[in-house]
This record gives C-alpha cells, structure tokens and sequence, in this order.
C-alpha cells in the first residue's frame, strides 16, 4: 500500500493532557454467552490462527472495541449505548491476549476464555509490541487506535476481519 509509519520522539496524547488525562472507565466486563454469540471464542481464534498462518503473519492487533467484545465474547459498559469495554488484543497463532485490566471481568467472564487466553493491564500492549520485534504483525486498517508510536505494523489484512465477513451473529 506504499504507507511508511515513522516514529516521533514526542507524546501528542501526553502533550495535550499532561496530568488532567481522566481515568480508563472501569465497568464490569461480563460474559456474552455462545447461545446469544454464535460461535465459540475457540472456534473465533481458530479461524483467525489460520488466517495468520495463510498470511504468513505472526500477529494481529485488534484495537476496535467492537471486534473485540464479539472475539472474546464479552460486553462492556465504558461507551454509552454501546455493549463495549476499553481494551486492545493481540492474537497470535498459538493463542491471544487481552489487554484491560484483569479485575474487570466478572467470574463468568474469565471462565469463559480458553486457557490460550491471557488478560494483562491495558498498558501492557506496549511491551507486547517489543516482543515483536522483526515480525509480521497485521492491523485492521480502518482502525487507527494504536497506543504507541509503533512502526513495526507494516500491512492491512482486512480479510481477517472474520466477525465482518461473517456477518458478526450478535455484538
């Protein structure tokens, strides 16, 4: 796509809100259960393993709320009239994490994901990245939250949107 990402040494976001930046919002994360969702969060991640695998890629970061809380099978309450919680997700071949602090999700929120599931505070999408150093990590391109100046995202994969292109039974 031609596109070239090139680092800054300066923090925009901390540049505007210095010390006045509010807090994460902190809802109950709960469980959105298969029933209603349609689809396993293991078959989920086994479709997106396979699409890494096809694509001869070792991650893909999810930054989109929506796309996350259908993944993972969860809701939220952080936006108004929108069953979403603020997170990001870094799904690998072999496995995912969910970036959003851990004492959110409900007891039947967190035994509902599949031991190839680690939750971590938000904030640790930042160190996840390093670890990724040189790889092919993948990003939805109509998706522009990322929470670091990270130059290593280097193409869109859009057919692995797979709640998109399979009509998302339930969000």
């Amino acid at each position: 796509h031609g596109v070239t990402l090139t680092a800054i040494d300066q923090d925009l976001v901390e540049a505007v809100w210095g010390d006045a930046c509010p807090p994460l919002p902190a809802s109950t994360v709960r469980a959105h259960p298969v029933e209603y969702a349609g689809v396993s969060v293991e078959e989920k991640l086994g479709s997106l393993a396979v699409a890494l695998i096809e694509a001869d890629a070792d991650a893909y970061v999810m930054a989109a709320l929506d796309e996350i809380a259908w993944t993972f099978n969860l809701r939220g309450g952080d936006v108004d009239f929108n069953p979403v919680f603020i997170a990001y997700a870094l799904i690998t071949r072999d496995g995912a994490t969910l970036f959003t602090d851990p004492v959110r999700l409900d007891p039947a929120a967190r035994a509902g994901l599949p031991a190839t599931v680690s939750v971590v505070p938000y904030e640790g999408i930042i160190d996840a990245f390093q670890a990724f150093e040189g790889k092919r990590v993948y990003f939805d391109g109509d998706t522009y939250c990322c929470p670091c100046n990270y130059r290593r995202i280097i193409a869109e994969l859009p057919s692995m949107i797979y709640y998109k292109k399979n009509g998302g039974i339930a969000v």
